[in-house]
């Protein structure tokens, strides 16, 4: 029998950063971090945005639309992952991919897997 019921997660959150420097330098930036979780008993699917606009920056590249993005869908034969991703390889000692926030540096790799 098949079970059309579902357990949902969502989350929101919105960060607004504005800063002046004594220099006439002023900066201001928008995080937009959405995300929505289907749980099922056989099966689970989640969708992830992030959203920036800068203008400029406070550190790091000038960032507008999306940021990161993940549609995944997992179940105990297949798990299918499109957009960002994070994943530590060899215990990180060949390949630790995660995000940086504070340093405004992303390694995630992204694609299909």
């Amino acid at each position: 029998m098949y079970s059309l019921t579902a357990q949902v997660e969502y989350s929101n959150n919105l960060n607004i950063r504005y800063g002046e420097g004594d220099n006439n330098y002023t900066y201001e930036e928008i995080y937009f971090n959405t995300g929505i979780i289907l749980n099922r008993p056989d099966d689970r699917f989640e969708a992830l945005f992030s959203l920036k606009l800068s203008d400029p920056p406070e550190i790091g590249l000038k960032e507008e639309g999306i940021r990161e993005f993940l549609l995944g869908f997992y179940n105990k034969n297949l798990s299918i992952e499109l957009g960002d991703f994070y994943q530590t390889w060899g215990r990180g000692l060949i390949l630790n991919q995660t995000d940086y926030k504070h340093l405004d540096f992303n390694t995630s790799a992204t694609g299909l897997r």
